[in-house]
């Protein structure tokens, strides 16, 4: 049976050598799966920033990219952000296209794929040489180590212990890490990811657009 194995260095290699790294899916755009998606981003070495650093290189020129589904971005959105969806409306008449649509209809949601033109969608609105910052709603980690913080600050008796859990042994996947790797597949040579998402930067209470 075939399996991930790493190797000291945090990397990923897969035993078989026919191993086909992306999926094609009934609806949407084929992609790569996770684990692969992770293990390139650590060799990359994508930084997570938090929302006051994304602010500072707004205004040196960085652009904002929220890759949340169109609407939850017309709603609200981070200020200064523009919007290339990851995942959209299923577009397709397939039959499988439209049992998908009447099993998410029935729980009142809209079926979604893979935005088969975010490649081109990006390039068209983001030039090449440009610092890309990506959002998505939650933000996701690649980190796979945990940290417990006990005892008291103001006595100076605090402690941090750091273990490896295994329910991330590739991090916590998410659209912004899945998009930052198209990103950078793209031919982009400077992309970093939004530390907690839009959910963070909002409870903060950083700058917002939103609908009234």
């Amino acid at each position: 049976m075939s399996r991930w194995k790493r190797d000291d260095k945090n990397k990923m290699k897969y035993d078989d050598p026919n191993f086909n790294p992306k999926v094609s899916p009934k609806s949407g755009s084929a992609y790569t799966i996770w684990p692969i998606v992770h293990t390139e981003l650590m060799e990359y070495g994508l930084k997570s920033i938090d929302a006051k650093s994304v602010i500072a290189r707004q205004k040196k020129g960085a652009v904002l990219l929220d890759v949340r589904e169109e609407p939850q971005f017309n709603l609200v959105h981070a200020e200064g952000s523009i919007n290339v969806p990851l995942f959209g409306p299923v577009q397709g008449d397939s039959m499988f296209d439209n049992m998908k649509r009447l099993a998410t209809a029935a729980f009142a949601m809209k079926a979604t794929a893979r935005n088969p033109l975010f490649e081109a969608q990006v390039k068209e609105k983001i030039p090449r040489n440009k610092q890309v910052i990506v959002m998505c709603a939650q933000g996701g980690t690649l980190e796979t180590i945990i940290k417990r913080t006990s005892g008291v600050a103001s006595q100076g008796r605090v402690k941090v212990k750091e273990y490896a859990d295994p329910d991330r042994a590739f991090g916590r996947e998410s659209r912004s890490l899945k998009a930052c790797y198209e990103v950078i597949q793209a031919g982009y040579k400077d992309v970093v990811h939004v530390e907690g998402g839009f959910a963070q930067w909002k409870f903060d209470g950083f700058p917002i657009e939103e609908r009234y």
